[in-house]
């Protein structure tokens, strides 16, 4: 008799899967990109990105400058040139819409404030949570942080408004990404 119930179980949980609507097209277009960025863009690496949450017009933007050949990363760019610009909108749409997940990689001990908060919380946002202008930051690995201010540094990534980190030495670099992974 028990085995009966747990087939009637069984029955009753697949038959309700069936059931259920199915996933929107920017769902089923985002589906992969939880390979390397994890489940809802909760990144589980340390130098992948965190991209649930982020600001839609920002990941669209990355997609888009990914597949031009505009942002350097040989698996993004591969990736991002399979899409057409309305997939990219629908895709980066549903993203942004996932719940923010900060990075499980933050440093352990407090981070004093770096000299060009200002200039930073500009685009960035007081807290660091992203503005129309800008992604939100806070919350990201140090080890993604500071590699993408390295290569805003060296030119590898193009932005006028990134031109601040030119002069910036690697102590500078390190403090303002330790800062902004500890933010929550």
């Amino acid at each position: 008799m028990m085995m009966k119930g747990v087939w009637l179980a069984l029955l009753l949980a697949a038959s309700s899967a069936f059931a259920a609507e199915p996933p929107d097209k920017g769902t089923v277009l985002a589906a992969p990109c939880a390979g390397c960025h994890g489940t809802y863009g909760a990144s589980p690496g340390r130098l992948t990105p965190v991209i649930g949450g982020q600001q839609q017009a920002y990941l669209k933007k990355s997609m888009l400058d990914f597949a031009a050949g505009k942002r350097p990363g040989s698996v993004m760019a591969n990736f991002a040139k399979g899409y057409s610009e309305e997939q990219v909108a629908e895709m980066s749409t549903t993203i942004a819409g996932w719940k923010w997940v900060n990075s499980s990689h933050a440093p352990k001990r407090a981070v004093k404030k770096p000299a060009d908060y200002v200039t930073c919380a500009a685009c960035h946002g007081d807290q660091g949570y992203g503005t129309a202008e800008g992604p939100r930051i806070s919350g990201q690995t140090r080890a993604y942080l500071l590699e993408a201010m390295q290569e805003y540094q060296s030119g590898k990534r193009d932005s006028a408004a990134m031109e601040m980190f030119k002069g910036l030495k690697d102590k500078e670099l390190n403090q303002m990404a330790a800062y902004y992974a500890r933010q929550k």
